[in-house]
This record gives C-alpha cells, structure tokens and sequence, in this order.
C-alpha cells in the first residue's frame, strides 16, 4: 500500500465496474478523472485492488473516497482501511480526514463509524438529490483508538506497564521514522500534558 500522486492507479480503480457507479451522480457513468485534485494537493493510497483518494479541503484536512474492487471486499475491508488511514495520519501532514456517506448506503455508513468517525451533519440533496452525511476523524481521534502501536512502545521504554503511554511514544515513533517528526512532537506532548500530574491547581 503506497501514498501517490499518480492519478493512473487510483483513477484505474475509480473507473473499475462495481466502483465507478458509487462514485457518480445517479443515472451518470461518466469516466472519473481525479488528475486536477491531486495537482491541487491531494494523494492516492493505493495497493492491490484497494484504493482512496484524498482531496485537500481544508487547512491539513482531506475528504477521502473509497475505490476497493468488488472481488476484494468483504473481510479484509476493515483491516486495509485501517492501513490507510495509519499511512495517512503517519506519512502525510494530515489533520483530519472527513468523508461523505449517502444516507442510503447501510455499508458505508457502517464502516465509517467503524472507523471511529464522528457524524457532523447533512447535506441535503447535494448528490443528485441524494443526502450524504459527513463524517469526521481528526488526528486526536485516530490516535486514540490506534492500539497497534502500544507494541512499539513496548519496544522500546523500560517501564512498559502505561498501555497508554506505549500506544503514544508508539505513535510518535512510528511518525517520526515516516518523516514527521514536528507532527509526532505534536501528538506525544499534548498526551503528556493531558495526563500528567496537574499541580497548578487549574482544572
């Protein structure tokens, strides 16, 4: 699974039958082509038949699309895009990713909040007469349930007994050794700050 600025791989997997029919309004088939959100600062996580595109939104902020071949869903679905979303929140300067459901796609809508996903709010009508609902997961959130990491911290603290603090110093590891060491600093110190002792009094 690579981070790409290639529109090739992932607009391959966008146009894919059984993909590109998610993608476009209703009642439209028209060839995909991502090519100017990625020139605008967007990128692709790709691998074998799975793939997302993010476009940037935002400030540090990124709305994802799924494109996994149908031969390749079911149940390794969850488990991949967990993958990507380490890559995204390791490798990249992203913040928070936020993505649109239609409100009448039961499976999306569940993986998202399998995803740790907050609902924010509606868009009503916006695709096609479709609402899609639009989720959240910020970098706080992300960090917060990736307990794959406690590992590393296991790894490589000496007083391995704060799960806790081995998922964070994991994190951090993992971030820096991706290239983002002022992002990792980041995630590491509000941690720390937030369950350390507090002797100020100031609650």
């Amino acid at each position: 699974m690579q981070i790409s600025r290639d529109p090739g791989p992932i607009n391959e997997l966008l146009n894919a039958p059984g993909v590109r029919e998610m993608h476009n309004l209703p009642g439209q088939d028209a060839p995909i082509d991502c090519t100017i959100l990625l020139e605008s600062g967007g990128f692709s996580v790709v691998g074998d038949g799975y793939g997302w595109l993010f476009n940037k939104v935002g400030y540090r902020t990124y709305e994802t699309h799924t494109a996994i071949l149908p031969e390749k869903r079911g149940a390794l679905t969850l488990k991949k895009t967990r993958e990507c979303s380490n890559h995204v929140f390791l490798r990249t300067d992203c913040m928070e990713t936020v993505t649109r459901c239609p409100a009448t796609n039961i499976p999306a809508i569940k993986l998202t909040k399998m995803m740790g996903f907050t609902e924010l709010y509606t868009a009503k009508g916006v695709f096609g007469g479709v609402d899609l609902i639009v989720y959240s997961l910020p970098l706080s959130h992300w960090a917060a349930r990736a307990k794959d990491f406690r590992k590393i911290g296991r790894d490589f603290l000496t007083d391995t007994s704060d799960e806790l603090r081995n998922q964070y110093y994991g994190i951090a590891t993992a971030m820096s050794a991706a290239g983002n060491p002022e992002k990792a600093k980041h995630v590491y110190s509000i941690w720390a700050t937030m369950c350390e002792q507090n002797h100020s009094g100031v609650n």
